[in-house]
This record gives C-alpha cells, structure tokens and sequence, in this order.
C-alpha cells in the first residue's frame, strides 16, 4: 500500500498549496454518462425551454458537459423562463435540476425560486441506427421519469440501452436496463441521496481517474455537506464541499483466492473534499476510495480516513509497531491486506482566460507508489502505480462560440487498478472504476467542437494509445472519430458517426488491424 511518510508528505504540500490560494473556480467536473440531467436538458429544450439547444445537444452519442456547463444552461432556462406557468410536468424536471446543481447555480449568483409543484416529468430519448455500425443493436432508447419531493428533493428513474453508445470499443459487458434509480433531497444541514447513480469525479473529458463512469452505477447512500473553514482561512477559501458515499456490489466468486477476499459481496466507499466555486479562479479538490471484500468495524469506515481504517483492522504478524491505530480493532483483525483496496487522488484546475472559459486541469492519482531509498524504513517498497492526466479545455476559441477545443494527455504506470488480489481489483464485474484505458496507457487526445449553422453542429476527436511500458501487456493503437447532427426541429434530428481504427483496438467482430466503419441515425426526443 502508499508509503505512510510519502502520504504525510502528500497531505503537506496539498494543505499547503491550500492555504497559499486567495481564489478558487466553479467545479469543471463532467457529468457522467447516464445522468438524468442529460434527458432533462434533452426533453426541456425538446418543448423548447432551454434555448440555443436541442435535444441532439443531449443525446446525440459523443456529447458530454462539466457541471459549469450544465448549471449555465439551467441558469438560462430560469431566466428565459416564467417556471410558474411552464407545464406542469416542466416544472417537475426543472425543479430537479435545481435541486441537482443548487450549489453550482448559488457560486453563480443565481436566486433559485421557488418553483410550484407539478406532476411526474417524463423524457423518452430514442435514436434508430443504420450502416456499419460500430456497436451491436440499431436501437438506442432511454426512458426517465423525475418528480418533485417538496422544495428540495426529486425522485429520478430511468431504463434503456444508452451505454451501448460508448462501448463501441470495449468487450460486450451486461449492464442493468435500470441504471439510474434514486432519490435526493438536500436539507439545510446536508444533501441525502440513496440509490443507483453514476459517479464521475474528475475533469478528464477522455476518462477519470479515481472514479469513472465506464463501470455499472453503485447501489449507494451519499451524502453531501458544504461548509466554511474557520476566520481568515475560511475567508481565503470561501465555502468547502464534503462528499462520501457507501456503496455495495455483487461480484462472482473467485476460485482459488485468499479466505479474506472470498465470496461475492463487494463494497466500494469514496469521500472527496473539494472547493464550492465561489472564489475566483482556482479549484482544488482530493479524494480517496476503496473497495472491499469484507466490512470490519463498519462505523469506523465512515469516520476514518480510509488509509487509517485499513491500518487498524489489518493484523500484519510481528509488525504491531506499524499499527498505530490498531487499538481500534480489537480482535477484529485480518492478517493481510488482501481484502482490501486503497486509491487517493488529487484534482486542480484553474481558470485561465475566464472570459472564454478556458480551463487547464490535472488529475493526479496515487494506486501504490514506491517510496526513495532512505525513506523506507527498511520495508520493502511497494512498486510504483500512479495516473496523471493534464488536460486544457475552451468552449469559446472564437467571440460566437462557435468552435471549442479540448486537448489531454494522460499517463498510467502499469497494473494501476489492478490487485494482487483479484476481487478488489478497482472494477465492478470487469469494467473499469477508475480510467477507462486501465493500466499501463498513454493517451493523447483532442477534441474539435464546430457550430456550422443554427441547425448543424459537428465534432472530431482523435486518440493515439501507446503502452506506457512497451515490455508489459497493454492496447497501442489510433481512433479518429467524425460526428454530426442536423437538427430538423427542436425534438428531431438526423445524425452521423465516422470511426477509423488501427492498432490493436478492436471494433466488435472486427480481425483486422485497421477498420473504418459509419452509420446514419435519426433521433427524436420528448
């Protein structure tokens, strides 16, 4: 596991670079693949709420926004809008969506009204699909449901086969036609949601670290407070985010494993600390996760850090000494650290030229690494697993907004996500928790972003793999990608996709190193 001196070191340049902060941004994380809000935004600016959009904006197959970005469309339909008269199932999703990005809507300055209450929202997303295509089925379809609790809360639900837009280039997996079924309220003292949600915690428009949106949503209760440091420091740093959530999983049982990692229950725990948005130009965030073949002393989980959790119920033998917090467990030990899987990941982002909201960020995750000579205390060090992705992104390269572009790289140190013990190995039923590229993967990638008319919009992306470590095991290959859509009104649209592939990337049913392959689409939405 991550070297204690290195950890403490961590924490120390990170309070540090803190403290020396006068200004921080709005949140530039992207919102998972298989939100709600994608169907809400698309059904609204279907009837024609939100304008400049169409529901091709939201389910067009390749799209996808931070929570600045979806906070600013919410805060444009509440200024265009009279919610008060808009129909009642309107109101339902528009009231969600407050509710969702309320804290991103008040670091803009926006007075959230009161919206009346109105009957369940309903959104149904379907696109039929032509030509080669690069995925199996020519049907897309999402269904969602969305009603109001109170001021402050909805109820969210939603079916479909929506994941086959993205794993066009990933091994046919089976997800649950239910992915999205939750409910949340946010009360004065803390946010409360309970149920299947996506998580996407980072600002990687090509992958997250510690948290991607690849994997099946997890069954959850999170929770969410925001809060203000004490004085000047407080003053310096304005208003801190807290999230944790405490999920659980079912994964088959693997033959063969250590008795602590046996059976098929899995649990996976995340908190995450992060500035609020309403200082200025620069965001900080740090988080850490496990996941878990066994759940000793469960309250401890929540309380602890979750490094200090494993050093207290882990029983190493004759190494009692290095179990500062083992006074906790009692008896409730395991002798190793097989049921037990750690990773901290740090984020920053800072806004450089706020007028064309032109962001640079990095997302910086720590699996295992290995500490210098001379600081291992005489432990052999763990070998190194770490991820980095650097990433720029400019919505408006142009006064129109027109054109945006978004440029990454990414890095990972090979069998990061990976486990000696094969079930807590960081991926729920073999899809990836964290990156989507896994380990041992460097990745360039860009994306170009063009409003060719009122109705027209197109993108182009490129990604060039390359195995970090040529001698171990892993994917090299290029992807070129072309998508379009022509809008025939506001709720029906007509679409493309171009992919060319070469490598050892694979299209399903494809031998070959190198396939191109396209398909036509008509979507509607309501």
């Amino acid at each position: 596991m991550v070297s204690k001196k290195w950890l403490s070191i961590s924490a120390g340049v990170i309070v540090a670079f803190t403290m020396g902060m006068n200004a921080f941004a709005l949140p530039e994380d992207i919102v998972p693949r298989g939100d709600v809000a994608y169907d809400l935004l698309g059904s609204l600016s279907s009837a024609g709420q939100v304008k400049g959009v169409a529901v091709a904006d939201f389910f067009r197959g390749d799209r996808l926004y931070t929570r600045r970005e979806m906070a600013e469309f919410v805060a444009d339909l509440l200024a265009t809008n009279d919610v008060s008269n808009v129909p009642s199932s309107a109101r339902s999703q528009i009231r969600a969506l407050v509710t969702e990005f309320a804290r991103e809507l008040r670091a803009r300055g926006v007075v959230i009204p009161n919206i009346p209450a109105g009957d369940a929202g309903f959104s149904l997303l379907v696109k039929a699909r032509a030509g080669a295509t690069p995925v199996s089925g020519d049907l897309i379809g999402r269904f969602s449901v969305t009603s109001a609790i109170g001021r402050d809360g909805y109820v969210a639900g939603s079916v479909g086969n929506y994941r086959d837009e993205w794993n066009a280039f990933r091994p046919a997996r089976d997800f649950p036609s239910v992915e999205t079924l939750f409910v949340r309220y946010n009360t004065p003292a803390i946010d409360i949601t309970i149920g299947r949600q996506p998580l996407r915690w980072g600002p990687g428009f090509s992958g997250a670290m510690i948290l991607g949106d690849d994997a099946p949503s997890i069954p959850q209760v999170r929770f969410e407070k925001g809060f203000f440091l004490p004085g000047s420091l407080g003053r310096r740093t304005g208003r801190l985010y807290f999230t944790q959530f405490a999920g659980q999983i079912f994964e088959d049982d693997i033959p063969g494993v250590d008795p602590v990692a046996t059976g098929t229950r899995r649990f996976v725990f995340g908190r995450r600390i992060e500035t609020a948005g309403d200082r200025g130009a620069w965001k900080l965030s740090v988080a850490e996760t496990f996941k878990s073949t066994r759940l000793p002393g469960a309250g401890w989980a929540l309380v602890l850090p979750f490094y200090a959790y494993q050093n207290a119920f882990t029983d190493e033998p004759n190494n009692d000494e290095q179990r500062p917090l083992g006074f906790i467990a009692g008896g409730n030990t395991y002798p190793n650290t097989l049921w037990f899987n750690y990773l901290i990941d740090a984020q920053i982002s800072y806004r450089a030229i706020p007028d064309r909201d032109v962001t640079l960020y990095t997302d910086f995750l720590v699996d295992d690494i290995q500490a210098p000579k001379g600081l291992q205390g005489g432990v052999i060090s763990t070998p190194r697993k770490i991820g980095l992705l650097l990433g720029g992104y400019c919505p408006r390269l142009d006064n129109a907004g027109k054109y945006g572009l978004r440029l990454e790289f990414s890095t990972i140190d090979p069998d990061t996500f990976s486990s000696v013990s094969a079930p807590v190995a960081y991926t729920v039923d073999g899809a990836p928790l964290g990156y989507s590229g896994g380990g041992n993967t460097r990745l360039f990638f860009g994306r170009f972003d063009a409003r060719v008319s009122e109705k027209a919009k197109a993108s182009a992306e490129i990604a060039v793999r390359r195995k970090d470590d040529d001698s171990r095991p892993g994917l090299s290959g290029n992807r070129f990608s072309l998508y379009g859509s022509y809008n025939l009104n506001r709720a029906l649209f007509v679409g493309g996709r171009v992919d060319h592939v070469t490598g050892d990337i694979r299209l399903p049913n494809v031998s070959t190193t190198e396939e191109t392959r396209g398909e036509v689409s008509i979507g509607y939405g309501f």
